[in-house]
């Protein structure tokens, strides 16, 4: 009986490490993509999307949606925190970013399977945070 409790722990531990590993190169994509818009660089950050969003979305797409982002929050400061959450074939990246205005969540879906981003959308950070911030801006979703 104990051995059988000490496979099963293994086996768990083991899969929460390999879910913990793979989740950090997915926020890695998700802060990439964000930073891409960050600096101007939309063509970059629409060659990172999946072909269906890229079906739907232009570069001119993103570049509407960072400017209407910075237009309620000011410009971009700092990532603060990222965290994420795998949801069938996608991770579902949280990243907490700062902006002159305020806290702002930027969720960015990423592929698992590609490291293709699939979906994006912000709204004002409304959580517990270690520093107070100013109002956060209005929520907006994904690019049309």
């Amino acid at each position: 009986m104990k051995s059988c409790f000490k496979v099963v722990l293994v086996v768990a531990i083991l899969f929460c490490a390999v879910n913990l590993f793979a989740q950090a190169p997915m926020a890695d994509k998700a802060q990439n993509f964000i930073s891409a818009m960050n600096k101007g660089e939309f063509q970059k950050a629409y060659l990172s999307l999946n072909s269906d969003l890229g079906f739907k979305v232009t570069a001119d797409n993103l570049r509407s949606w960072w400017a209407q982002l910075v237009s309620k929050g000011g410009n971009f400061v700092e990532f603060r925190e990222s965290s994420s959450v795998q949801k069938g074939d996608l991770y579902v990246v949280t990243a907490l970013c700062k902006f002159e205005k305020g806290l702002v969540d930027v969720t960015v879906a990423v592929e698992a399977s590609t490291g293709k981003i699939a979906g994006m959308e912000w709204k004002g950070h409304k959580g517990a945070t270690t520093q107070s911030s100013a109002a956060a801006p209005a929520p907006a979703t994904q690019p049309s």
